[in-house]
């Protein structure tokens, strides 16, 4: 089940990019699944369900005049999924050029993903799984 896992989230993260399409990630998350990450300004920030995937992908759309991110290296955790990627985007109004390393630990029960927590710096997602860089 674990290698599914990887294959899971790989499909739903390969549709992260502005424009985008969020069934993918819709289609691989189960109902109450939470997405908490970090806003833009720096705030916490909690997307519920199907309805707040989508919501996300609208706010990443207005806030991003272009937006990709490109998963380097998804790793089996058992129920956990651990993905780092490179992220590329520009700002919509500031035109700032972001070329980064982030991460999220995404946690699944039987097929489906249930949370996912972003990180914008790698080392402490490896740390908050108990990995090194």
């Amino acid at each position: 089940m674990s290698e599914e896992n990887v294959e899971i989230i790989r499909g739903a993260f390969a549709a992260v990019t502005i424009p985008g399409d969020p069934e993918g990630m819709v289609a691989a998350s189960a109902p109450g699944f939470e997405m908490h990450l970090i806003g833009v300004t720096g705030e916490a920030v909690c997307y519920t369900g199907a309805s707040g995937i989508r919501e996300w992908f609208r706010d990443v759309a207005q806030s991003w005049e272009s937006f990709r991110l490109e998963a380097t290296d998804v790793r089996d955790l058992g129920d956990r999924v651990l993905v780092l990627a490179d992220v590329r985007a520009r700002g919509r109004v500031s035109g700032v050029e972001v070329d980064d390393r982030w991460a999220w630990i995404v946690e699944l029960r039987e097929g489906r993903a249930v949370s996912l927590r972003g990180f914008q710096d790698q080392g402490e997602a490896l740390e908050a799984v108990g990995l090194r860089e």
